[in-house]
């Protein structure tokens, strides 16, 4: 007469169970990270570009130091790509009027890292930053 036991399958259970929750909560924290990353990215580089806009002495200076601001802060993250794009608008023509409002808008366009039947996801991470040109400059 033989005697079954369950001896050894409560650790193939639990390895089974493991996979089947920490796998997806991965990959959703790390979509999250990424996504996390890119936002602060296009945060800095649209505060910074900004900024350097406005203390700009010409315009034609003002852009090339905007645009290059951007794209060293994204840089310095980690997250310039070809899909990063940087739109500077002013309120009072010309753009260093004093008193008149600059807003650098820098976004970007994140892959979520998902396994393959998920196919791959795309989203746009935004960021504006608004500076005031300074009557006094």
């Amino acid at each position: 007469m033989k005697i079954y036991t369950d001896e050894g399958n409560v650790i193939v259970e639990f390895i089974g169970v493991l996979m089947a929750l920490v796998m997806p909560i991965t990959i959703i924290a790390s979509a999250s990270v990424s996504i996390s990353q890119s936002y602060l990215a296009t945060e800095v580089a649209s505060r910074a570009a900004s900024r350097a806009f406005v203390i700009s002495n010409t315009e034609t200076n003002a852009r090339k130091h905007a645009y290059a601001v951007a794209k060293v802060a994204m840089q310095d993250h980690g997250a310039f790509d070809n899909s990063v794009v940087t739109k500077i608008s002013c309120s009072n023509s010309p753009c260093l009027s004093p008193s008149g409002y600059v807003t650098v808008t820098v976004q970007r366009q994140v892959l979520l890292a998902l396994p393959a039947p998920f196919g791959s996801r795309k989203i746009l991470v935004k960021a504006s930053s608004t500076s005031v040109v300074d009557e006094l400059g």
